[in-house]
């Protein structure tokens, strides 16, 4: 049996909350909730279509605690799926990685690799990142690698293979 995908997880717990709080769950309330839900869904089904997706995450605080915020965007759509984790626990539960076929653009955390069924393609942004650090710790290397990044023409207007560009 498929287990369903949730997109949202709920505890009873915040379901008290909400009672608590003396928040009123109107018939809007719940049509707007599903009505969003939905477009959420949507969202997760085409980026798995997509040919391309970058993914990253990034450290958030919700209420104090530390979480993840994790995102999946390309020129058509972005997603943004917090979670309490980082890895790939977090990335099944966005829905997204477990059934992508297409080219997942992302950095060196390894629990992107963990997903087998896309290619994979290192970001470029967090590659010039890491070079600007190494300049700053002085290696000399990193600011002719550095100037190749930084002068590289968009990949949109045209292509370059790496036996053009010169160290």
């Amino acid at each position: 049996m498929t287990e369903k995908k949730k997109l949202i997880d709920i505890t009873d717990q915040e379901i008290e909350a909400i009672y608590d709080a003396g928040k009123e769950v109107t018939v809007s309330f719940i049509r707007t909730l599903v009505d969003k839900i939905n477009e959420l869904s949507e969202i997760v089904e085409k980026q798995q279509d997509e040919p391309i997706v970058h993914f990253d995450e990034t450290g958030i605080r919700i209420e104090a605690a530390l979480h993840w915020l994790h995102s999946a965007g390309n020129e058509n759509y972005t997603y943004y799926f917090p979670h309490k984790k980082r890895g790939k626990k977090a990335m099944d539960a966005m829905g997204i990685l477990p059934n992508f076929t297409g080219i997942a653009v992302h950095d060196h955390w390894d629990s992107y690799y963990q997903f087998i069924r896309c290619f994979h393609s290192l970001c470029n942004a967090h590659h010039l990142r890491e070079l600007i650090f190494f300049e700053e710790q002085d290696e000399k290397w990193a600011v002719k690698s550095d100037t190749i990044h930084a002068e590289a023409p968009n990949p949109k207007r045209a292509k370059i293979s790496l036996s053009e560009l010169t160290i």
